[in-house]
């Protein structure tokens, strides 16, 4: 049975609630700007983990005309799109998939549980983008299919208003939520006969369901012309069979990432 801290997203759900009155101070989310750097992303060794590390990471925010690259919808993730209004957008994209490496964990290590490589998906998006009054809102819904077709599939519904923008500092709030097929949850939640032999934990089946809810904060400080620094600052709970599994030993895990990037 896994161990559950108490829930924090009664804490965050008033947070964000404090900060919607500054969308009236909010502008436009500036897609046309090129931004390319680094950063530091702080993350649970594993989604359901109750231990915590720190890995390099990019960032980005690359939009041509249709060709793209961005880490700024929660995946580092490129591909071609085409506007089908003045703002509504359609796109095929090809997005990193994080595995599980044993090494990151102590509880994995202690079971000797196998690695599970990280990978890549293939999918579709639809993404619009407009204005509520004066607050920037932008609504994406997300299908990814992983190249290992028996790894599954998985949909995500993501929605980001701005809540602040001044001379040098904007400020959005996003939730997301994930569904995953059947192989998804079982390929990185589900226990085998053979799995649970060499582990010493119960077998267990996932099945097809909602993954996880999630509510974030980002936001962007321009040091200069072309210096920004990008941060952001995520809560996540893992839902139904994910929640439920063997290998969760924490349903709330928090991801902060922070970088520097050179805008062109």
């Amino acid at each position: 049975m896994h161990r559950e801290r108490h829930p924090a997203w009664p804490r965050a759900c008033l947070m964000v609630l404090g900060l919607l009155p500054l969308a009236s101070m909010a502008e436009d989310w500036r897609k046309d700007e090129k931004l390319v750097g680094a950063g530091l992303w702080i993350r649970p060794a594993y989604q359901g983990a109750d231990s915590m590390r720190t890995d390099p990471i990019p960032q980005l925010r690359l939009y041509g005309e249709h060709w793209f690259a961005r880490t700024t919808q929660g995946l580092l993730e490129g591909g071609y799109r085409v506007a089908l209004s003045s703002s509504l957008t359609a796109g095929a994209q090809l997005t990193y998939e994080p595995g599980r490496r044993t090494k990151d964990s102590a509880f994995l290590i202690d079971r000797n549980v196998a690695t599970l490589d990280p990978g890549a998906a293939a999918g579709l998006h639809l993404e619009w983008d407009e204005k509520l009054g004066p607050a920037p809102v932008s609504a994406l819904l997300r299908w990814r299919q992983h190249l290992d077709f028996d790894q599954g599939a998985k949909v995500d519904a993501r929605f980001t208003v701005g809540v602040l923008a001044t001379e040098r500092i904007r400020a959005g709030v996003f939730t997301q939520v994930t569904w995953a097929s059947e192989k998804s949850n079982q390929t990185y939640f589900g226990i085998t006969p053979a799995e649970s032999a060499a582990t010493g934990l119960p077998a267990y089946s996932a099945g097809a369901g909602l993954r996880y809810w999630s509510l974030g904060l980002l936001g962007a400080y321009d040091f200069s012309r072309h210096w920004v620094a990008l941060l952001s600052v995520e809560y996540n709970r893992l839902l139904s069979d994910a929640r439920d599994s063997p290998y969760t030993q924490d349903a709330n895990n928090f991801y902060i990432s922070a970088g520097l990037t050179y805008r062109f």
